[in-house]
């Protein structure tokens, strides 16, 4: 048997040992937890960054469209060559109906997206701003729609933010402009049909839509103001009166026709 004092001397060491032994779990517990914290604050932080530049994107497109003098509601074409501006009309069509957001043609600065894309951007065909007979009015119906955990339609346009790339996307120099290194599934084949899922390891692009109607409540508020403006006008070089209202015939063969 061990002397009294070296029994004590033993047992204060194995209180030492499981002191430290305690202290290095709590040290490894609370850097789990920090990490695991700083991981979600991350990502958090990259879904706020992205959702603030598509609310933008979508916000300048709305204004440009209500202010467009000559052919209020339309949209610009989408950039296809990543120079941030909107690529001009080919004959009556724009060169493509996809490709990134324009933002310099917005005045907008260079939007990127929580993990530094720039913004890619689709347009309905029949909201283009062409120059051909093309009418533009509170008929006109987006040819857009989206599918998925978001089943929405009648879309004039859609941004999307494309995330990081995704183990089959390369987005070198040489493929800078290839759709499919950016946008996944329906989001990357060409046609109206496009998708909202939650994130995965196949999918991970974030997007918003520009519905037709959310564009024309505004535009209609801009046409009325402009109409009245006429009114006042005529009424004040007319000793304040104003011109009588034209007759009202069947226009239901004119829908969507101009000067009618």
């Amino acid at each position: 048997m061990l002397p009294p004092q070296y029994r004590l001397a033993r047992e204060k060491q194995r209180g030492t040992a499981l002191m430290l032994m305690l202290v290095i779990m709590v040290i490894g517990i609370a850097a789990v937890l920090v990490g695991s914290l700083s991981a979600s604050a991350l990502k958090s932080a990259r879904q706020e960054i992205t959702a603030a530049a598509l609310a933008q994107a979508k916000e300048a497109l709305v204004g440009r469209a209500v202010q467009d003098i000559n052919h209020p509601g339309s949209l610009p074409c989408p950039d296809t060559d990543d120079d941030g501006s909107a690529e001009l009309m080919s004959g009556n069509d724009c060169p493509s109906y996809t490709g990134r957001l324009p933002w310099r043609t917005l005045k907008l600065p260079d939007l990127r997206d929580g993990d530094g894309e720039r913004l890619w951007y689709v347009l309905s065909a029949n909201f283009r701003d062409g120059n051909s007979a093309l009418t533009i009015n509170s008929d006109t119906q987006g040819q857009l729609s989206i599918a998925g955990n978001v089943s929405l339609g009648n879309i004039a346009a859609i941004v999307f933010a494309p995330g990081a790339p995704l183990a089959a996307q390369v987005r070198g120099t040489a493929d800078a402009n290839t759709l499919s290194n950016y946008l996944e599934g329906d989001n990357a084949n060409g046609d109206n049909v496009h998708a909202a899922h939650m994130a995965s390891d196949i999918f991970n692009d974030s997007l918003l839509g520009i519905g037709a109607d959310q564009i024309f409540q505004i535009v209609e508020k801009r046409i009325a103001r402009e109409a009245k403006a006429c009114l006042d006008n005529y009424a004040a070089a007319s000793g304040g009166k104003y011109p009588w209202a034209a007759p009202v015939t069947d226009t239901a063969a004119y829908s969507g026709a101009l000067d009618t």
